[in-house]
């Protein structure tokens, strides 16, 4: 099993149920190597079929706390493209 990455173990994410934490897990390694365009495209997408799956959904206060908890411990690229996710999709 690979090892979790570093954000996950943080203290500020406690509070969010384990089973969002594993989908977020899935998602970020999906989306790693892909360009903005391709982010976004795999955002709508996951979008879609966690709605159309009644899925599990986050307020955008976990989203906001888990974006900035990622962008932490995230390189200078990841992290720009975080901003551009956040301001285009999330509209934070």
């Amino acid at each position: 099993m690979k090892e979790k990455p570093a954000w996950m173990y943080d203290k500020a994410l406690k509070d969010i149920p384990p089973e969002k934490l594993e989908m977020l897990l899935e998602i970020h390694e999906k989306s790693k190597g892909k360009d903005q365009r391709e982010l976004m495209a795999y955002f709508a997408q996951i979008s879609r079929r966690q709605q159309n799956k009644n899925a599990l959904t986050f307020t955008r206060e976990e989203l906001r706390l888990i974006f900035n908890t990622i962008k932490k411990y995230a390189t200078q690229e990841e992290q720009s493209k975080i901003e551009k996710v956040i301001e285009k999709r999330l509209n934070f």
